[in-house]
C-alpha cells in the first residue's frame, strides 16, 4: 500500500463547556463548572492508525497510518475536572475545550481483494483454466477464470466475474488503481485520551462609548465632564474630577476619529520647552521637540497624536505670526 503527496494539516475543535453572564456594574463574579464529559467525533476514509503528542503541551505532532478502504466514523470521550472561573463586570463569560486535530489528506494506491468462503484472493489476477460442472444434461466443460489466491471457488458461485470490471483498472493485472480522495482526521492522543486544552473567554454587554469630539489630548464622550485619554496607564476615563474604568472596555478604539485640523490662536512657552504655539483644541504645539511627542499640556505633559491626525504647518506657523491667523 502506498501514499504519495501526503499533506498535513492542523486545525482546532472547539466546544463551549459553560456560559455566563455577569450584570453588575462593579463586582467580578466566579463561574462555577462542574464535572463535564465531552464527545469529539473522528471520522477516516482512506487510514487507519494514530495521532500523538510529540512533546507534552507543544503542538509538534507526528502522524501515520496504513490504508484502509473502509470510512470509518467514531467518537472519543472527554472528561474535564470542575474548575471555576472569574466574570468581570458587565461581561458574557464562557468556556471552551479545544482539541487538535491533524487531517491527512493525499493519492493511495488501492489494492483489489475479494473473499469467497475460506478463500481470499486478488479478484483483478487470473488465469483462464478448463472446468467441468454438472447441468441437466450432463458434464459440461468449459474455459473459466481462475483468480489469485481462490483456486477453488466454483464458476459463478461468488459472482466475481459480475464486478470485475468495477473494481479492476483496464489493462492491469495486479488490480492497483489510484484513489485521490484519501482522507484522514484523528485526534491528537497524550497518553490514552485526546490531548485537551480550556481557553475562557469574555465578550462586553454594552456597546462601546461613542467619541463626540476632542479637546486638550482628551476624547468627549458626550460632554466636556466625560472624557476618555488613550495616554493613561489604567482608568483612562474621566467622569468630573474621577478616573475610572469603562467595563468591558480598558481601552477605547480612537482609529476610527476624524481629527481636525487644529488653529493656531498665540504663542506660549512650557516649561522644559522652546517655541510652542496655543491651539484651539486646548493645547500647546511645540515643532522643536525631539520625536513625536511634540503636544503639551499642563495636566498631561508632553505625548503625541495618532499618526495621520494633522498638526500645524510651518507655512500656517509663518502666517499667524505675520498676520496673527493661522487660517
Amino acid at each position: 500500500m502506498q501514499q504519495e503527496g501526503l499533506k498535513k494539516e492542523v486545525f482546532i475543535k472547539r466546544q463551549v463547556l459553560k456560559r455566563g453572564t455577569n450584570e453588575d456594574y462593579s463586582t467580578t463574579q466566579d463561574v462555577h463548572r462542574s464535572r463535564t464529559s465531552v464527545k469529539f467525533d473522528s471520522t477516516t476514509k482512506g487510514w487507519t492508525g494514530g495521532v500523538h503528542m510529540g512533546v507534552l503541551k507543544a503542538l509538534t505532532i507526528s502522524g501515520s497510518g496504513s490504508y484502509s478502504s473502509h470510512t470509518t466514523e467514531g467518537s472519543q470521550e472527554i472528561t474535564t475536572e470542575a474548575t471555576t472561573f472569574h466574570c468581570p463586570p458587565r461581561m458574557k463569560c464562557w468556556s471552551e475545550i479545544w482539541i487538535p486535530y491533524l487531517k491527512l489528506t493525499g493519492t493511495c494506491t488501492i489494492e483489489a481483494s475479494s473473499i469467497c468462503g475460506m478463500f481470499k484472493g486478488n479478484p483483478c489476477s487470473y488465469k483462464m483454466v478448463w472446468n467441468s460442472f454438472k447441468t441437466p444434461h450432463g458434464l459440461r466443460r468449459i474455459k473459466v477464470r481462475e483468480y489469485s489466491g481462490m483456486p477453488f471457488v466454483d464458476y459463478g458461485h461468488c459472482y466475481i466475474d459480475t464486478w470485475h470490471q468495477q473494481v479492476c483498472p483496464p489493462n492491469n493485472a495486479k488490480g492497483h488503481k489510484l484513489d485521490k480522495n484519501c482522507r484522514a482526521v484523528y485526534a491528537v492522543m497524550e497518553g490514552e485520551q485526546p490531548y485537551s486544552e480550556e481557553h475562557w473567554f469574555t465578550s462586553p454587554i454594552d456597546p462601546p462609548p461613542t467619541i463626540t469630539g476632542y479637546l486638550a489630548g482628551e476624547y468627549l464622550l458626550g460632554s466636556k465632564d466625560q472624557t476618555y485619554d488613550p495616554h493613561r496607564s489604567s482608568n483612562r476615563y474621566r467622569n468630573g474630577n474621577d478616573w475610572t474604568t469603562y467595563p468591558g472596555y480598558p481601552t477605547l478604539n480612537i482609529s476610527g476619529w476624524k481629527h481636525e485640523k487644529p488653529k493656531i490662536i498665540g504663542v506660549a512657552s512650557v516649561p522644559g520647552g522652546g517655541a510652542c504655539y496655543h491651539l484651539d483644541t486646548q493645547e500647546f504645539f511645540c515643532p522643536g521637540e525631539q520625536g513625536e511627542a511634540k503636544y503639551y499640556t499642563d495636566r498631561k505633559r508632553y505625548y503625541a497624536k495618532p499618526k495621520g491626525a494633522p498638526e500645524p504647518t510651518p507655512e500656517d506657523i509663518a502666517r499667524f505670526m505675520k498676520t496673527g491667523s493661522s487660517n
